[in-house]
This record gives C-alpha cells, sequence and structure tokens, in this order.
C-alpha cells in the first residue's frame, strides 16, 4: 500500500531583525547631540551678553612722500617701509592688557596721504591703546573708538 504521506511544509527560520539597540543607541546620540547644542547656544548665549563689546575701527595715514604707488594701492616708503597691508594693529586697555590683535587692510589714497584700515571688536574699557608696528602706543577714549579715528605719521 502506498500511503501518500503529506509533507509538511518546511518552516525556514528567517533571521529576526532587532532595531530596539539601535533605537535606543540612534536615541542617544540623538539626545546627547541636542543636549550638547542647547548647552553651547545657551553658553555662547550668555557669555555675549555678559561682556560687552566695542567695535574699533580707524586708519592710519602716510603723509605725502611717505609711501609708494602700487597700481590703485599704495604701501610705506622710505622710513615707512614697515607700514604695509598685514601689519600688525594691537589694541589693548587701559591696564595695559591685549584686547586683539588685527591688521592693516591694504593701502589707499585719501586724507592727503596713503591710509590704512583696520577695524576688530574688542571687550569695552575705559581708554583703549593702540599700537601699529614699532611706531609707539596712542591712547583713545571711547567716545573716538566709537566715531573712528585717524592715525597720521608725520613726515620727519
Amino acid at each position: 500500500m502506498d500511503t501518500d504521506i503529506a509533507q509538511q511544509p518546511t518552516v525556514t527560520d528567517t533571521p529576526r531583525r532587532s532595531f530596539g539597540s539601535a533605537v535606543l543607541t540612534a536615541t542617544a546620540v540623538v539626545a546627547l547631540g541636542v543636549g550638547f547644542g542647547a548647552g553651547y547656544v545657551s553658553h555662547t548665549s550668555s557669555s555675549a551678553s555678559s561682556s560687552a563689546t566695542t567695535a574699533v575701527h580707524g586708519t592710519l595715514t602716510l603723509p605725502d612722500g611717505g609711501y609708494s604707488s602700487v597700481g590703485t594701492t599704495c604701501s610705506g616708503s622710505g622710513g615707512y617701509q614697515d607700514i604695509n597691508a598685514g601689519v600688525a594693529v594691537t589694541i589693548g586697555d587701559q591696564t595695559g592688557k591685549t584686547l586683539a590683535v588685527t591688521s592693516l587692510a591694504a593701502g589707499t589714497f585719501g586724507g592727503g596721504g596713503c591710509q590704512f584700515a583696520f577695524s576688530t571688536n574688542v571687550a569695552a574699557a575705559t581708554t583703549y591703546t593702540v599700537t601699529i608696528s614699532h611706531r609707539g602706543t596712542q591712547t583713545f577714549m571711547p567716545a573716538e573708538v566709537a566715531s573712528g579715528f585717524n592715525m597720521t605719521l608725520a613726515a620727519s
């Protein structure tokens, strides 16, 4: 006798994907990132609001005979060879503490000579000192700094 044996369907185990630990890890990373971002924004906001800043902008003018023309720009010459674009401008406060170091922009014609502009933001102070190259330090009051100022190197 032939007996038909019905074959039982074979159940193949398909791998199950568990997203539990991946979701948990991703959630932790996102939460950490959001927490860090909020802390960073909070820190920068409180830092910015707790210390006032002042925009310092000025020019240094070389007199006729103290510069040479280079196309549409100018640069120091003779006894002013140290005055050119990129020269350090150090801004300090009343205690002598350096608040910022910036640099002279390219020289342009104006103000009766060759002018080099500079600008930066610094912490508020009762007086400001400005030193360009090795040319000595000049002191300015906050009102002078706020309106912009011009320093002139005199012809020798």
